[in-house]
């Protein structure tokens, strides 16, 4: 909030003192505004006064800043409470089986680790399968296939038959069609949610535990199995 305290003009003589009130952050509110419209209004020239079109314009524009303030105030409340609706939303998903958009393979105990893939079009495919450090640990072969969406399942074993280490892996699928140009083909996770992490633009779902462990945006959700 800011203070004016300003001594009446007299002819020959000024004499203003202003103490200001800053907000939290520097920035100036609307109670600033008003005070620095109050204080030309205070001191502007006997023998020039501010027109009356002027002053009516300043008051449109105060008036105007007012509302876009209320408003941004509005619009940072509506988006906090859409940010805990969606946090509550991702927490109903634990402990439930979904699909989203990414290229994960989360290998567990279990031995196997599963993945879906469409295809725009009909294409040979082949599935390359890595390790969290980029290496290609096996290249699963390739196949035609014609259009739709395909599940993918490892059995956890490398190029040479070893049993990989439990953990979160990556596929790439690569599609050719008979033309010989490239097919669009998308890759999605599948997995158990057995957490939530809050906190960034939205809530990421873990799925998988320990080393068999990924995360997803929730906005990358595209079906939910039970």
């Amino acid at each position: 909030m800011s203070l004016n305290l300003i001594d009446p003009i007299t002819p020959g003589t000024s004499s203003t003192t202003t103490t200001t009130a800053k907000n939290a952050g520097g920035k100036l509110g609307k109670q600033d505004f008003l005070n620095m419209l109050v204080a030309q209004l205070q001191n502007q020239d006997p023998l020039n006064p501010v027109e009356g079109t002027d002053y009516t314009a300043q008051l449109a524009q105060f008036s105007s800043l007012e509302q876009l303030m209320d408003m941004n105030t509005s619009i940072k409340a509506l988006t906090d409470k859409q940010s805990s609706l969606g946090n509550l939303e991702a927490l109903s998903f634990v402990g439930r089986r979904v699909k989203a958009s990414g290229d994960y393979l989360n290998l567990g105990a279990s031995g196997n680790a599963e993945g879906r893939y469409s295809l725009a079009d009909t294409a040979k495919v082949s599935v390359a399968i890595y390790d969290s450090a980029g290496k290609l640990v096996r290249n699963l072969g390739s196949t035609v296939q014609a259009a739709g969406e395909y599940a993918l399942s490892w059995d956890g074993l490398n190029s040479s038959g070893t049993r990989c280490a439990e953990g979160s892996y990556t596929f790439k699928v690569t599609a050719t069609g008979m033309d010989g140009n490239a097919v669009e083909a998308k890759t999605y996770s599948l997995g158990t949610v057995s957490g939530v992490r809050l906190g960034g633009t939205e809530p990421n779902l873990i799925l998988g535990t320990g080393a068999a462990e990924s995360e997803i945006p929730l906005s990358d959700l595209t079906e939910i199995f039970n």
